[in-house]
């Protein structure tokens, strides 16, 4: 490539080189165009009269071609596919700038007329049954506030029916006022009759309505907690004895300070003092063998039996064991610890005690071993010598007349061989050996004296029976008539 010569250059001398004859040829159909009406490449005939001018005479105007050089094929280029014109774009036109408005002020809000209430249309008449009252038609034969003439206004629980102020179905008038009374508490059945507190009106009966784990006892049908209400312990109507507290369903005692609850009757004792609960509930010092009935004592919590023994008997041991040691033998004569001497070896009775003596007497005749006994009182030798009298819990064993007894001991009495609790329901009573009877619906009581009887739930006792609380032969926590 030639310097300085540059691509388009060459594309321009080749496209000049390649195209020239052509160029030539549309360059002389366009001269001979404008000069003749004839199409280019016909035969011009020549004008009339005159002979066609010579070459000769053909002025410098004329171009003169010379003649083409012989065409070379040229090789053919197939043809390009022409692409349709684009659609030519139209320009678009440039919206000018808008001037900008200036704000404008604001003007304040104008207060807003309040609008003028619409007078209903008067209607010109009212139909039957309704009539005009204020600007409204209005059913005076239903319409509470207008009930028969206008203004009229049903009170204290009235509607209007018929034109008048009626109460609805069901109910009455008390005290100027509409009321049920199948369900008024205050005019229960009838007006004026209220119902005591805690019960409700149903169907016109005052009846108890109580919460749970209440019951209804009582005449006047009042909501007690059985397990806690003294009046009503375990069951409507069992009361506690005095000094006693109902707790979970049973009477106990309520007792001071110092004091405790003993016994079936619960009474309170003081387990410092108390023979029969010595330093606890149920420890009876009367009931220690040996003791004469009654003559315990309880000192400092502790059973004392000093001087309480019975005849022949002492405490050699400890006084809350009872009187244990037999002071009728040589060992123990007459008193603990008093041994016989060979002079006198014999232990015998002599007056209300027992001596030593060389041999027996007419109190105690009877030698048994190295002892004179008495064989008709001598609880040892009842009888004979060796027979022992038994002495059962709660009693003193006896000797008379040679046969055995039984002395029992203070709050027992004796029932075959057994001294027996007079407050057991088995042997209530300072004399029974029965049973307390167990009414249907209620168990057995005794206090100490007399049988009782403790109503289950839901029953009341009526002489010596349980009957419900609601039978109509007994209705009610405390009624025994129909």
């Amino acid at each position: 490539m030639q310097k300085g010569v540059t691509v388009p250059d060459l594309m321009n001398d080749e496209l000049r080189t390649t195209r020239t004859p052509l160029v030539m040829l549309l360059f002389a159909l366009a001269l001979a165009a404008c000069g003749s009406t004839e199409l280019p490449g016909a035969d011009v005939p020549p004008v009339d009269g005159a002979d066609a001018p010579d070459a000769s005479e053909v002025g410098d105007d004329v171009p003169v071609f010379p003649d083409a050089p012989p065409t070379m094929d040229v090789p053919v280029t197939p043809d390009v596919p022409v692409m349709p014109d684009a659609p030519p774009t139209m320009d678009v036109p440039v919206t000018p700038d808008v001037p900008v408005t200036p704000d404008v002020p604001v003007t304040p809000d104008v207060p807003v007329t309040p609008d003028v209430p619409v007078t209903p249309d008067v209607p010109a008449t009212c139909g039957t049954p309704s009539r005009m009252c204020g600007a409204a038609c209005v059913d005076v034969t239903s319409d509470p506030s207008n009930c028969g003439v206008c203004g009229n206004r049903c009170i204290n629980g009235s509607i209007c029916g018929g034109g008048a102020c009626v109460c609805p179905g069901g109910q009455g008038v008390c005290a100027g006022f509409c009321v049920d009374p199948s369900s008024n508490p205050m005019h229960c059945g009838a007006c004026g009759n209220a119902c005591p507190a805690g019960q409700a009106c149903v169907r016109g009966r005052c009846a108890c309505s109580c919460p749970t784990g209440q019951s209804c006892c009582g005449a006047a049908g009042a909501c007690v907690d059985t397990q806690t209400d003294r009046n009503h312990c375990g069951a409507c109507g069992n009361a506690c004895a005095a000094g006693q507290a109902c707790v979970a369903g049973r009477c106990a005692c309520a007792c001071p300070t110092g004091q405790s609850c003993c016994g079936a009757a619960g009474a309170c004792v003081d387990l410092q003092n108390d023979p029969a609960n010595c330093g606890g509930c149920g420890v009876n010092c009367n009931a220690l063998p040996g003791v004469r009935p009654g003559a315990a004592r309880c000192v400092a919590g502790r059973c004392d039996v000093t001087g309480a023994c019975v005849a022949g008997r002492a405490s050699c041991v400890t006084p809350t064991t009872g009187c244990t040691t037999d002071i009728t033998t040589p060992t123990n004569c007459g008193a603990c610890g008093i041994a016989c001497p060979a002079s006198a070896p014999l232990c015998a009775l002599a007056g209300t005690t027992y001596a030593c003596t060389s041999g027996c007497g007419p109190t105690a005749p009877t030698r048994c071993g190295s002892a004179c006994v008495n064989t008709l009182t001598d609880v040892n030798h009842c009888g004979a010598c060796g027979t022992v009298c038994p002495a059962p819990a709660g009693s003193v064993a006896t000797c008379t007349a040679g046969r055995c007894g039984t002395s029992c001991a203070a709050g027992f009495h004796l029932c075959g061989t057994a001294c027996v609790s007079n407050s057991a329901v088995t042997s209530c009573g300072a004399t029974s050996c029965t049973a307390c009877p167990a009414p249907a619906n209620g168990t057995a009581t005794c206090n100490g004296t007399a049988c009782g009887v403790a109503c289950n739930a839901g029953f009341h006792l009526c002489g010596t029976t349980c009957v419900s609380n609601s039978a109509v032969t007994s209705c009610g926590a405390t009624s025994c008539t129909a």
